[in-house]
């Protein structure tokens, strides 16, 4: 579980780098309309609720909107956990 939310905590460093709002950020990984929703549930920030775990398929989606490949963002998330 500390893995997956480093895997977050670095998508929303990216996102903030980028500069867009998380809301545009989930609609553009996980489609509209509700992927704004979906993105605040993987952060956990939707109440007393476990955050809503990430598909693969999503991982890389999650990449390819911030601009990289997931075995690149993998890396980096790695990295940052390991330190």
């Amino acid at each position: 579980m500390a893995f997956e939310k480093k895997f977050v905590e670095i998508v929303c460093e990216k996102i903030e780098e980028i500069g867009i709002s998380h809301n545009e950020f989930g609609r553009r990984a996980f489609g509209p309309p509700d992927g704004g929703r979906l993105w605040r549930s993987v952060r956990g920030v939707e109440g007393k609720k476990k955050p809503r775990k990430i598909a693969i398929h999503e991982a890389y989606d999650i990449a390819e909107v911030l601009g990289t490949d997931l075995p690149t963002l993998l890396w980096h998330v790695e990295k940052e956990f390991n330190l």
